[in-house]
């Protein structure tokens, strides 16, 4: 069955990771730029400039932290709605 949600976001900002995670933004970003997470949460490059762009993914997420991807949105649902 396919999800027609568009609100669930498909791609993460660091900010939204960072709430999942129980971390802040920062260091989701630094992490990725020096590849520490394993397995990998996405994909971080360089866009114009100095500045980095981010790619993260749920699933790879929920993977990483060992959680389900509902928990992942669910967890920014919490956020979100207060």
């Amino acid at each position: 069955m396919e999800n027609l949600n568009n609100d669930i976001p498909r791609v993460l900002l660091p900010q939204q990771a960072a709430v999942v995670m129980g971390t802040n933004a920062q260091r989701v970003r630094v992490r990725m730029q020096r590849n520490i997470f394993d397995p990998p949460i996405g994909t971080a490059y360089r866009g114009t400039g100095n500045r980095y762009n981010y790619d993260i993914y749920p699933e790879k997420l929920a993977k990483y932290l060992d959680i389900s991807v509902d928990e992942v949105y669910r967890r920014l649902s919490l956020c979100t709605s207060a």
